[in-house]
C-alpha cells in the first residue's frame, strides 16, 4: 500500500484513540488532507505521532472509526488487515464450548471490524452491514469470511445480506 494520506487531530484531541476508542468525531480534527481518493487516511497526534489508520468522511458529526492502531503498520493492506481480524473472530468462536451451530461469528467494533455484523446459521451466513466504507468493500469481506471459515473446518452454503 502506498503512503496514505493524514489526518492530525487537535492537540490534547488524541486520548480516546491512543485508548483505542474507534470512534473520531469531526471535532477532534484539526487538519484533513487536502484531496484524497480513497476514504483511508493515517491518523497523526498534534505532534505527528502515528496513531493507526481509519475511514472518515468529511462533513460528517462521526468524522471517522479506526480499523487499526499503531500496533498494526500503517503499509497494512485492508486485505491483510480484514483476513487477521476474520481469522481472530473465528477462531475465538470456535473455541468456546458452544451447543449447536447457530451464533454469532462478527460483533462490529468488539471484535475490531466496525460497521460489520455476521451470524452464522449451520451452513448459512447472514451478514448486516451499517457503513459505507464497508458496503463498497462487501465482495472482500464476503471472500474473506468464506476462506476464514473454510479454514477452520466450517462450510459455507450461502450468504445472505440483510
Amino acid at each position: 500500500m502506498s503512503k496514505l494520506p493524514r489526518i492530525v487531530l487537535h492537540l490534547g484531541r488524541d486520548k480516546s484513540v491512543r485508548h483505542r476508542h474507534p470512534l473520531v468525531f469531526s471535532g477532534s480534527i484539526d487538519k484533513w488532507p487536502d484531496a484524497h481518493e480513497s476514504p483511508l487516511l493515517s491518523v497523526r497526534s498534534h505532534a505527528g505521532d502515528y496513531l493507526g489508520v481509519g475511514y472518515f468522511r468529511a462533513g460528517a458529526s462521526l468524522a471517522g472509526r479506526m480499523l487499526w492502531f499503531s500496533d498494526t503498520p500503517e503499509s497494512t493492506s485492508f486485505e491483510d488487515w480484514i483476513e487477521a481480524r476474520l481469522d481472530r473472530a473465528v477462531r475465538m468462536r470456535t473455541s468456546l464450548p458452544l451447543d449447536g451451530d447457530a451464533f454469532r461469528l462478527i460483533m462490529g467494533e468488539s471484535d475490531g471490524i466496525p460497521g460489520v455484523t455476521l451470524d452464522r446459521y449451520a451452513d448459512l451466513l447472514v451478514l448486516q452491514i451499517s457503513s459505507a466504507f464497508m458496503e463498497e468493500r462487501k465482495f472482500i469481506l464476503v471472500d474473506a469470511v468464506i476462506a476464514a471459515l473454510e479454514k477452520h473446518g466450517i462450510s459455507v452454503a450461502a450468504v445472505l445480506q440483510r
